[in-house]
């Protein structure tokens, strides 16, 4: 699996580029992307290519005169000003909830002018090996937002809720809430995310 991201460098000397893009979901060991323009990374280049698991992406300049690199961490666009999602005692209960177990809670208002399909989601980071059991959540006190029980073969690996929660656009202020009990670290993480149809594109809810 692979996430959408726009990487954008503010300058680069003359002797630089083309350029290789790397990641820290590998420790930077292999290349997901090669010979990216400067021209395109000057202007804001867009690669569906970065893995799920990573949260700094490495750009490095691959020309004979300069090898020299710059690590970039990556940041997530917050939801739509029309949905509002927040998070109880956060400071108490951190959300993502990103340690062997956790719980976390808050609340969803969905104003957006239309239908919104809300799935839990469990990134497994650099985890390579186990069994996802335990995980999931509801909103709305609504059907069970369960993670299905299965085993982790790789690094990044996305696991969704089979069931949603379907929120009208009619500005109602719902609960959440969300429970990890799987005892994976190694910067495993379980959120909620929504999508605008079932089982499309889903982003990620943060407050």
């Amino acid at each position: 699996m692979s996430q959408t991201v726009k990487i954008t460098i503010a300058a680069a000397g003359t002797d630089t580029g083309p350029f290789n893009l790397f990641s820290n979901a590998d420790s930077y060991a292999n290349a997901f992307e090669t010979g990216v323009l400067k021209a395109n990374l000057l202007a804001g280049y867009t690669s569906s290519a970065v893995p799920d698991a990573a949260t700094v992406v490495r750009v490095k300049s691959n020309s004979v005169g300069c090898t020299n690199y710059v690590d970039m961490t990556i940041t997530s666009p917050p939801p739509p000003s029309s949905i509002t999602f927040t998070v109880n005692n956060i400071s108490q209960f951190p959300y993502p909830i990103n340690g062997s177990n956790g719980s976390a809670s808050g609340t969803i208002t969905n104003n957006s002018g239309s239908t919104i399909y809300i799935y839990a989601y469990f990134q497994s980071a650099g985890n390579t090996s186990g069994t996802i059991n335990g995980d999931g959540g509801s909103v709305a006190g609504g059907v069970a937002l369960t993670i299905p029980s299965g085993p982790i073969t790789s690094s990044g690996q996305a696991f969704y809720s089979t069931n949603y929660e379907t929120l009208p656009s009619n500005n109602v202020t719902v609960n959440w809430s969300l429970t990890k009990q799987d005892g994976f670290t190694n910067g495993a993480t379980l959120s909620l995310v929504y999508s605008t149809t079932v089982g499309g594109t889903k982003i990620q809810l943060n407050p």
